[in-house]
């Protein structure tokens, strides 16, 4: 019998209030990213710009988190995206 596998690194305690504009910043510049890269050719210098901003926003907005995951929830009209990873619980579109 195998032992059991060790857990993954728990991400850190992370305040509610800590920096959720720069979440939501860095959130609103991966929609962008992802808008100009699909729109553009992947050589199209509007694409090449976009992935270097890009990061220059996650390092601040991930911190010290070990993890980010978005999942989108939709449930008849209702659509939510969660955020987890965030200390945030969901943000209801």
């Amino acid at each position: 019998m195998n032992p059991p596998s060790p857990a993954a690194p728990r991400t850190p305690a992370v305040p509610r209030t800590q920096d959720l504009s720069l979440l939501a910043q860095f959130t609103l510049s991966l929609i962008k990213a992802m808008l100009q890269v699909g729109y553009y050719a992947a050589d199209h210098p509007e694409a090449q710009k976009a992935l270097p901003h890009l990061y220059g926003e996650f390092r601040p907005a991930i911190g010290e988190r070990s993890e980010l995951t978005y999942l989108a929830a939709m449930s008849g009209a209702a659509r939510a995206i969660i955020i987890d990873g965030s200390g945030m619980e969901s943000a209801a579109t």
